[in-house]
């Protein structure tokens, strides 16, 4: 790898990735020799972090700094964080955020190139969550000398897209403009910090939390006028901050705190997902989690969906709280309207776009050489808050038959759009028929220990 400047004039690459947000550009059986890397700014100002990894190498962790990555269905990506003598933490806490698909994160105190749930790999998220704490009490030599705490994130059952970050007891933890970022709070950390650079032409910045878990406060500070803002319960967990009150060019400070219940003296823990974007970024919506926004009358707000695999059914739902807004999606352009997009939903009532596994807009954007992202953009035709949402389902992955013969195999299926998320491992059960067929009336047997077939029809559960 060297670093050779391109003569004037010249902005030709073999390969290239120029998309809003992250970009990653994957070389299969590169050839041996020097590669020149350039990095553009576009005419804007940018904050980033570039970082090359070959094979099964660890990737390293820097502290702070989220890294995304995608894993195909049965990979393993490795990754290493490394803490130096005289540097070490009391903990060192791993979130990993999926985007897509569901990866399981597993913590080892030395690199497993398959992990297990042995000794040294015993936080695993598929058991713990997805925020696991690695005390250094349990690393060999408690890092007098330094060590490294080692990661694995598996796509046991499909492909996945994930952000993982590793942070230092309660150091602050850098957002990426729009991208989604899993956090917990409780008894052990009452306030995780985190910060934003916000643009050189400044503008207005969006905070959305959504609690899974327990409730939440969030407070955001702007270092050069000290001027404070809080998201809580009561007042809802999105906020849009406008320009004028906003620093440009700064690095706005956030806290996401757990709160007491009414008579107790414990924190609660409390397990969510935080979103900071600004004018120019464009959210990403993760798999199955819903997204709170605003809009005002005649704006629009952008958004896009990551998709990892060829055989995936994804559905875009918007749903208004108040007012109308429509729905416009497109595979081409990153910030789709009214007039130029690939397709839409504009009903007074819930909006819907799906996009099936053998369309042709699924074929094509899956067979992009950057990877496949659906943009989707939402404009309020007055006033309107809105809930937004990605399913995004692999179709022929998670449902298999064994018996009868005749029909082993795997079956396409598609999510639905209530109840909890697939098991993230698998798990074998017997089918059994619904009793009446439609479940419109309480069940004539019990369904405990097996799959109920139910033929849908005009009824709710």
């Amino acid at each position: 790898l060297e670093a050779v400047a391109l003569p004037p004039g010249v902005a030709t690459a073999e390969f290239e990735s120029a998309r809003p947000g992250d970009d990653v550009i994957t070389l299969s059986a590169a050839p041996a020799g020097a590669y020149v890397i350039d990095v553009n700014a576009f005419g804007a100002g940018a904050n980033y972090t570039i970082q090359l990894v070959s094979g099964d190498a660890a990737l390293e962790l820097s502290p702070g700094q989220p890294t995304r990555l995608s894993a195909a269905r049965g990979q393993y990506r490795y990754f290493k964080h490394t803490i130096p003598a005289g540097a070490v933490p009391s903990s060192v806490r791993l979130s990993l955020t999926a985007l897509t698909g569901t990866p399981i994160l597993w913590a080892c105190t030395d690199f497993q190139a398959v992990p297990d749930r042995a000794l040294s790999c015993r936080w695993v998220s598929a058991d713990q969550g997805p925020v696991l704490e690695v005390p250094m009490s349990s690393m060999p030599g408690r890092c007098a000398s330094g060590c490294t705490v080692h990661a694995a994130v598996s796509a046991p059952a499909a492909p996945a897209s994930f952000t993982l970050a590793a942070r230092r007891d309660d150091a602050p933890l850098a957002l990426v403009d729009g991208s989604p970022q899993v956090g917990l709070v409780g008894s052990g950390y009452h306030t995780n910090a985190y910060t934003l650079h916000t643009r050189d032409a400044g503008g207005r910045v969006e905070v959305s939390a959504s609690p899974i878990r327990g409730q939440i406060e969030v407070r955001v500070r702007d270092p050069t006028s000290g001027r404070e803002w809080t998201l809580g319960a009561s007042g809802g967990y999105h906020m849009a901050l406008p320009p004028s009150e906003v620093c440009a060019g700064c690095t706005l400070a956030i806290e996401v705190s757990a709160l007491r219940p009414p008579g107790s003296s414990a924190y609660e823990e409390s397990l969510y997902r935080l979103t900071v974007s600004t004018e120019e970024g464009i959210i990403t919506l993760d798999d199955g989690s819903p997204h709170v926004d605003h809009a005002e009358a005649g704006a629009y707000e952008y958004f896009r969906v990551r998709v990892e695999d060829p055989a995936t059914d994804l559905s875009i739902v918007l749903t208004p709280l108040s007012g109308n807004p429509d729905l416009f999606v497109s595979r081409t352009l990153v910030r789709p309207n009214a007039t130029h997009h690939d397709l839409s939903s504009s009903t007074r009532d819930r909006d819907v776009v799906d996009v099936n596994h053998a369309s042709e807009a699924m074929r094509a954007c899956t067979a992009e050489p950057g990877g496949c992202v659906f943009y989707a953009s939402v404009l309020a035709r007055n006033a309107s808050n809105f809930v937004i949402a990605a399913l995004v389902s692999v179709a022929n992955s998670g449902l298999h038959v064994d018996a009868p013969e005749s029909m082993a195999g795997n079956l396409v299926f598609s999510n639905a759009l209530f109840g909890v998320p697939l098991p993230y491992v698998g798990t074998s059960l017997p089918l059994r028929a619904a009793d009446p067929p439609r479940a419109c009336a309480n069940l004539t047997a019990s369904m405990r220990g097996a799959v109920a077939l139910v033929d849908r029809g005009g009824c709710f559960f």
